[in-house]
């Protein structure tokens, strides 16, 4: 095995040490973080608000008796820019929860692209 293969490998302990460290740093929250943690301070917009969206419209979520397939929240950050820790935290005080299958926040991303003035932001979840 070439030393190029063994930097791709995955690294059990590294994952375990990261694992522990959200599970310390988030110890309410209802899904689970599957973004690094090494990225959890990476700046999602610079601005100081977003709106998330939440679509509950997989096959995970029929049924719920929802009155809307949707949940927005308000993420508002006046004096620093909006990173994915802060809106991890934020979602844990709005008691967020996906409510599926689909519990792995893989990453957080802005809705409509092709728009730069947008504050409008998704929750990809995977399982």
């Amino acid at each position: 095995m070439s030393s190029n293969d063994e930097s791709e490998e995955f690294d059990e302990e590294k994952y375990e040490e990261e694992m522990r460290k959200i599970d310390e740093e988030f110890p309410n929250v209802k899904f689970t973080i599957a973004i690094p943690y090494d990225e959890l301070d990476d700046v999602v917009i610079d601005g100081n608000q977003l709106v998330i969206e939440h679509d509950y419209t997989c096959i995970c979520c029929d049924g719920r008796g929802l009155p809307s397939n949707k949940v927005f929240f308000n993420i508002n950050s006046p004096d620093k820019p909006i990173t994915n820790r802060l809106i991890i935290n934020e979602l844990i005080k709005h008691n967020f929860d996906p409510g599926c299958n689909h519990h792995f926040l893989e990453f957080i991303n802005k809705k409509n692209k092709n728009n730069v003035n947008s504050i409008l932001y998704e929750l990809a979840f995977g399982s």
